[in-house]
Order: C-alpha cells, then structure tokens, then sequence
C-alpha cells in the first residue's frame, strides 16, 4: 500500500519538480549488496528509534568487511528522500539494477514499513525488537527467563501465583514451560488468556486468593489492563504484586505506564550494547544518512531539555511532531549542547543499546563470512564482482543457513522494580537479588522487604502456601482453595514413608528398604552374603587351605621320590596337570566369600570348571594311557594312543574353556540383589549362575567323569601299581552322589546357602580325587618303603602275567575240549 501511495505522488508532481534532482540515498560499494528499508520520515513525526536502526545496519556492514575481499555493499532507503517521490524512484532503480545482474541484493534489511511486492524473491529480515525472515519469526532470546523467574520466585518464597498472559509465537515456548512448571514448584490460582479486554484480568487480580501474578507477554495485557482500571477508577492493586516478563528494552514501555503499576517487578532483558556505536551515532559526519534532509530533521529532535538517567523518556519532546517538507534540508540546524542535558547524549545512550542493534550486527558479519564462503565454493576463479554469480542459488543457501546467524545472549535477564513518577515517568531499578543463585544479601523474609537500585527499600507481599507436610505425613487436598495448592496432612500408614510433598499418599519403600510406622524415611535393609568372618566361611575356608596344603604336600613328596617306582608310574607330566589342577579348584573356593562382585560372579564357577575339567581330563587321559601300555602288542603305547591320551588331556579343558566363553558371552552372570518377603535384609548374589551356561559347564564335566568311571571299571584287572582303577572307581561315585543331592537345591536359585553349598561342592569333588587317587600311593611311600621298589613292582607285574596267562590256558584247554567232543560225535 505504502508503495502504490509513493507511486501515485510521484505521477501528480509538478512538471517542474520533475526536472528538479532527487537527493541520493546512502550506498556503499561492495562485490553484493545489502538494501537497508527503514522508515524513519513518517508523515507527521522524525522517527529517531528507526533512525539508530539504520545507523546500526550501516554500522554492521562497515565492520564485516574488515580483512575480507569479497564484501558487503549497501544501499539505504530512509523515506526522508527529498522531493517527493524520490524514495519511489530509488528503489525502481535498486530493483532494476538488481534484476539485470549489476548490483546484486542479497538481503533485505527493514523496519517501519512493508517492502514492495517487487523484492518478494529477495531475503527479507524485519528488524525491531526482533527479527523476522520472510515472515517467520525467530523465538526471541527467552531461553534465559522461566529460569531467572522462578529464581526471583524461590527467592521472594513465592509459590501461590495467578497466571495472566497473551499467545504469540514468541511467547508460545515460555507460557507452555511455565505452565509446566505448576506441577513442580508452585500453584497456579488462576489462569487467563487476555483478549483485547482487560477487564477480567483486573477482576482475576483483585480478588484472587494469590498475592502475586505472573503476566507474560508483550505489554498488550498490560495496556488493556490500564484502561480497564482506568474505567473502574482503580489506581493500583492493593497488596497483589504483578510480574511482568519480559522487557526487551525500556522503550516498550512507552504509551502504557501509569500510576497503577508502580512497583510492578519485571524481567529485563540485558543490553549488549556495540562497541564503539554510541560514538559512532554522535559523530556529526555520519548523521546524514546521506542526504541534508534526514541530517536536519535528527537535529531538529536534538535539543537541550532536563534529563534524568534512567527514565525510559528522558525527554518528552520525542514525541513532538516535526513536520517532514521539501525545505528541511536547507533549514537552519541548531546546536546540539554537550553534557549530560543533551538529549542526544541521554536518549542516544539508552537507543544505541537497543538488542536489535546488536543483533544486526551479528546477523550482518555471519551473513558476510556465510556469502563469501557461498561465492569461492561455486566460483573460485572468476572476478571478484559478483556479475557472474548465481543469486537464486545463493538465496537457497542463505535461507538453509540463518538459524545459526541468530545470536543468543547467555545471560539475559535480571529483575527490576518499576518506580512510576506522579506524571507517569517510569524509572527501572535493579533489586538486589542473584537470578542465577537465587539468593538475596537484602531480602529481610519476616518484614518482607529487599533493597533496590539506589538504597531504597521496597516491601514485597507474601504469597505462600504450604505445599508439604512434616515428615512421616499425607499431603491431602485442601477444600478451599481452587485449584488445591494447599493441604493438611496425615499420618503415614506402617510400611511407608512421607517426606511431605507426597498427594494423598504416602510413599512405599524400595525393595531394598523397611521403614517402621510413621517413619520420614526407610532404612537401608541389612544386605547378607557370605562373609568372611562367618563361622561356616571360617569352616569352608580352613577346608580349602587343608586341601591346598595337602595338594602341595603331595606333589613335594612325589618330587621328593621322583626316582621311586611308584612315582615315575604315576605318570609324569599327567601327574604335574593334575596337581596344577586341584591347586586351582581350591583357589576357586575363595571366590565364593566375600561381597559378590561382577568379575567374581563372572570367573567363580568358570574357574571351578576349567580347573576340574583339566583335572577329570588327566585322570581320564592316565586310565587310558595305562590300557593302551598292557594292551599293546609291543608292551608300550604306540604314536597314536600316546596321541590319543595328549589329545584328551588338552582338549578337555579347552572345550570346557569353550563352553565358558559361549556362557559368559550369551547368558553373563551379574550382580543382584533378591528380597525375600517380609524380610528386613536383602540376599546379594549373583544371579543366572545356575541357568544354561551352567547346566552345559555341569553337563560336561559328568560327561568327564562318566568316561574316567567306565576306563576305571575297564582297567580294574591291570596291576595296582599301574592302574588307579579303585580309586577312581571310589572318587567318581563320590563326586555323583554329592552332585546329584546338591542340584536340586541350586536349581532353585534361591536362599543365603547357595555360596555355602556351591564350596561344599567344590570341596568334596576335589578332596575325593585327591584322597582317593594319591591316599594309597602317598602311604606306601611313607610307611611302606619295601613296596616302593623295582623287585616288588616286578614280582607284582609277574603275578599279574601269571594269572593272565593262566586264565589263558584254562580258555584253551576248554576250547580243545570242545574239539574233541565234536570229533568223536
């Protein structure tokens, strides 16, 4: 519309004026270029705020192009152009010049007035107190304010609030989260959502049952609430407290402070001012914007009048209409005074700290780094003018890549107390108070008052409900309230626990927990495993110490008669394997004591069944080493049982290796804890240590002792000197019994005695090969030293021989018989 209007002007100008030169806009060469669309000459008024904008945007690009040669140019449009019309034809040669390649605009910055239809294909960001891309508005910077407004309502022990507040995009994220928030931390009282009428919302306020109300928006509801007070004659709310979020800048407040919200509390957000920027917007060379016109209406605005610092209008006379004619560029310019009455100075000062500015600014430098790195990638070699350059294509890149443009501000908000004059002049005061701690050296909780700005001391209204119980305690609903904020409370029933903010309930304890009646918390279950210090642990572990001293006396006492008979016949390395063997499953008993813990509840049981596998391996690999030296024709084993009984004694512990790995890679024993009920302790064990790895693990070592029992039974005639077939025959029957009457119980998984039995296991398995197999041999060597020699080995092997081949004469003479009987028949 703006555009159609500048046109129709343009056509009904006087012939004469057409002849007449247009004063030029403000550019600045560059390989691309940035158009600046700022309305800063309305009809009635010199808009000063859109006049820093366009000293910022020009500001901005000045900076981005240090050390870099692709640049940013710009051309800005201020509507202050002189004479009438000019503005119209400025931007007819922008699009023109645009449109045939020659100078490219990469982006659109505006402010105050719609673009024309005709730049619709152009980027275009809207900058005011925000920012907005082709209609899309970025989420201004509340990342920082539910945080910094709880903080002041923990501080102020505020948790009883009314909720008043506006939808808008930007607001959308911040009220959903605050309305979360109820469930945590406070009570909502009320909630309202304003709709052009504040009526209800003064009505909320004054008779709500809270003394505080949270208003978020962006001052409609407060300007609708003024004149609705205005209209019930009200001038302010007695004992309630408005908190309003959030203040993007100080000059929003202009047009809706009055009387009545004076010592309203807000959420301001904190200024990042540009370095170097106020100096920039005072230095009288760079106040034309190009043309005499916009220079003589700034200073039209630039005169001397009281100031007070900190009032969001240090002076009134900003608002004072100064006509906008063809003459104004040749009009006497008054002198602006120097110090702090200067109204450029102090209303310069508050301006130049505007966050739009700085956002521009950082909007501008990334958008230049983002354009050159845009144009090396696609056009590396050409000139560096930007004739060539594909502009639908850099658009697409540009609109893919402004989220990251955006700046954040890291800290934005702090809280201030709105000090309102009898003449509606409006002073925002810091309170004393650390958002990001949430303490407060001044707050005085019992005289509710705190300090701001300046020393002066305010007084804050409580706003509180009990929204927790003592200890040991029910919450239960309060009646009165309306959305049940407060309760009384009630005593837990035995078996659990209150801490007092528990609804209508109190808490069950954990599985590894017990409380007595009433109790404010449960106590830590006594956790029981097998412990060293217990009596059946001292019993178990003095068994395995006596094994394993026994093992070692053994094996000293065969190293000490190595050279003995019934030594060497023990087998040599297979003797040494099965010594090693036993050593380690008496080792793995102590596994078992002690806290369980994942590594030891992972090698306990494969220790056990790699070290007895190796052991039941070698007793079977000597049985059968002894049957191939009787049975062979050459009185000794050949290659190939020699072969046979190597291969047994490496493979039976490997596959037992095997079977453990598969166990611990598929179905890992773990730590856990189980709870027997009605218990006041907890079991800690390991559990699927009795599941399928387990049930394989146990699997082949009965397959093991199986086939030492069945190559035991089959070499029970060889001489005793060579053939452990009695003992063996003894240890395996033993080692079934005790399994088969143990498993039963360790299915069951279950009960403080599964450690105790799996030792027992353990122990009895080994003692019975140890006892058994070495008992005999270790007495003859001690006690009867007669039999340990080469003559009675003989006379015994003889013995065996002789009544072999007796045996051996009787089965012939029987045959011979038979043939006899059949001849003569």
């Amino acid at each position: 519309m703006l555009t159609w209007i500048f046109l129709a002007a343009l056509q009904l100008v006087p012939t004469y004026l057409a002849s007449q030169e247009c004063e030029q806009i403000l550019q600045r060469e560059g390989t691309f270029y940035l158009l600046g669309y700022f309305y800063i000459c309305e009809p009635t008024k010199f808009e000063l705020r859109d006049y820093v904008l366009a000293q910022a945007f020009r500001f901005a690009v000045g900076h981005s192009n240090v050390g870099r040669s692709i640049t940013l140019g710009y051309k800005l449009v201020t509507f202050c152009e002189q004479p009438s019309g000019c503005t119209a034809k400025a931007l007819e040669e922008i699009e023109r010049n645009h449109t045939r390649g020659l100078q490219i605009i990469v982006t659109i910055f505006f402010s105050g007035a719609e673009l024309p239809s005709s730049f619709k294909n152009i980027p275009q960001v809207n900058v005011n107190d925000q920012i907005t891309i082709y209609g899309n508005l970025f989420k201004r910077n509340y990342e920082g304010a539910l945080d910094s407004l709880m903080s002041l309502m923990k501080t102020f022990q505020w948790n009883l609030v009314g909720f008043i507040h506006s939808y808008r995009p930007e607001l959308k994220d911040l009220i959903e989260e605050f309305v979360q928030a109820d469930k945590r931390e406070m009570c909502i009282d009320f909630k309202h959502s304003e709709t052009f009428n504040g009526m209800p919302s003064v009505q909320k306020i004054s008779t709500s049952k809270s003394n505080v109300t949270v208003v978020i928006d962006k001052f409609d509801n407060l300007w609708y609430m003024k004149k609705a007070m205005e209209k019930l004659e009200l001038e302010r709310f007695t004992g309630k407290q408005l908190i309003h979020c959030c203040i993007q800048t100080i000059f929003d407040l202009q047009g809706i402070v009055f009387n009545g919200f004076h010592g309203t509390l807000s959420m301001c957000k904190k200024s990042r001012p540009l370095p170097g920027f106020l100096e920039y917007l005072l230095d009288m060379s760079v106040q034309d914007l190009g043309n005499t016109t916009v220079k003589a209406l700034f200073q039209k605005s630039c005169f001397s009048c009281s100031v007070k610092a900190g009032f969001v209008k240090p002076c009134k006379n900003l608002d004072t209409a100064v006509p906008v004619d063809t003459n104004a560029g040749s009009s006497a310019s008054p002198k602006c005074p120097a110090g702090p009455t200067n109204i450029c100075r102090s209303c310069l000062t508050s301006l130049a700290e505007l966050d739009p500015n700085f956002m521009m600014y950082s909007f501008i430098k990334k958008l230049g780094l983002a354009t050159e790195e845009m144009y090396r990638k696609q056009h590396p070699s050409l000139p560096r003018n930007g004739s060539h350059f594909n502009g639908d294509q850099f658009q697409e890149f540009i609109i893919a890549n402004y989220s990251p443009l955006a700046p954040v501000n890291q800290e934005p908000f702090e809280a201030c107390y709105w000090k309102v004059s009898e003449d509606e002049e409006i002073e925002l005061l810091k309170v004393d108070i650390d958002l990001e701690r949430a303490t407060s050296e001044s707050f005085n909780p019992p005289e509710r008052t705190v300090r701001v700005q300046g020393g002066e001391t305010i007084t804050i209204p409580p706003s509180y409900c009990f929204r927790s119980c003592h200890p040991g305690e029910k919450a239960v609903l309060h009646r009165d309230l309306p959305q049940h904020c407060c309760y009384y409370c009630k005593p837990c029933k035995p078996g659990t626990y209150g801490n007092g903010t528990a609804f209508e309930k109190c808490w069950s304890c954990p599985q590894d927990e017990w409380s007595e009646t009433g109790q404010e918390f449960c106590s830590k279950k006594n956790i029981v495993y097998l412990l060293w210090s217990d009596p059946i642990s001292l019993i178990l572990i003095a068994l395995a110490v006596s094994g394993l001293m026994l093992t070692i006396s053994v094996l000293a006492l065969y190293v000490k008669h190595k050279g003995s008979p019934i030594v060497k016949a023990a087998g040599g390395p297979i003797f040494y394997c099965t010594m090693v063997s036993l050593l380690c499953s008496f080792v793995s008993v102590l596994l078992f004591f002690g806290a369980p813990t994942a590594w030891k509840c992972k090698i306990r049981m494969p220790a056990f069944g790699v070290s007895f596998a190796f052991c039941l391996a070698s007793v079977l690999a000597k049985s059968i080493w002894g049957l191939c030296a009787f049975t062979s024709q050459v009185g000794k084993p050949t290659k190939l049982q020699t072969l046979l009984y190597q291969v047994i004694l490496g493979a039976g512990p490997v596959l037992q290796c095997v079977i453990c790995c598969g166990w611990l890679f598929f179905e890992p024993p773990g730590v856990q804890n189980f709870y027997p009920t009605n218990q006041t302790y907890l079991i800690l064990k390991c559990f699927n240590e009795t599941k399928t790895g387990f049930s394989f693990l146990f699997g082949y070592l009965c397959f093991l002792a199986f086939a030492c029992l069945l190559t035991a039974i089959r070499g029970y005639s060889l001489p005793k000197y060579f053939s452990d077939s009695q003992g063996i025959c003894f240890a395996m029957m033993t080692i079934f019994a005790v399994w088969l009457s143990v498993m039963p119980v360790l299915d069951s998984g279950c009960g403080t005695y599964i450690e105790p039995l799996f030792v027992m296991l353990i122990l009895v398995s080994s003692f019975s090969c140890l006892v058994f197999l070495f008992a005999q041999r270790c007495y003859i060597i001690l006690f009867r030293p007669n039999r340990n020699t080469t003559e009675w080995i003989k006379k015994s092997t003889y013995e065996y021989c002789q009544k072999v081949a007796e045996n051996a004469e009787l089965d012939l003479q029987f045959e011979s018989s038979i043939a006899t009987i059949h001849t003569s028949t």
